[in-house]
């Protein structure tokens, strides 16, 4: 779970959240495109399995995202909206070791926004139950 205001502009790619394996090759992220959108993103080896596009955020607005994960299953939720799933990607889970809070491993990317609040969960919820971790 986690909780931030976007920044007042968009400004290219900002990574609000990333869970990686030191490197950006593996990774889990939520990022925050050019259009405005947030997307959560899984990379294995260096490629995007899984792209999920949350929708628009606007610019200076607070933000709730509950992501989760498992294999055969990736989806988030945005605001306690239903939440956005992929079950089309049912190949190795990213192995992960480094959490980072407001960049990606190289930088570039970084969120120019604030982050208010990080919640970790040692199980995965179906899409049901997303919108429901932050009521």
């Amino acid at each position: 779970m986690i909780e931030g205001r976007t920044p007042l502009g968009t400004g290219g790619n900002q990574v609000l959240w990333q869970w990686d394996d030191g490197t950006d090759a593996s990774r889990y992220r939520l990022v925050r495109v050019n259009d405005g959108n947030l997307r959560a993103i899984m990379t294995v080896a260096g490629v995007d399995v899984v792209n999920l596009d949350l929708g628009p955020v606007a610019n200076d607005a607070d933000l709730k995202v509950v992501p989760s994960w498992r294999a055969g299953q990736f989806a988030a939720s945005l605001n306690g909206e239903a939440a956005v799933v992929d079950t089309a990607y049912t190949g190795p889970l990213p192995v992960v070791s480094t959490l980072r809070c407001g960049s990606g491993a190289t930088s570039g990317d970084e969120w120019f926004g604030t982050f208010a609040c990080l919640g970790v969960f040692d199980r995965s919820y179906s899409p049901a139950e997303l919108p429901e971790v932050w009521a």
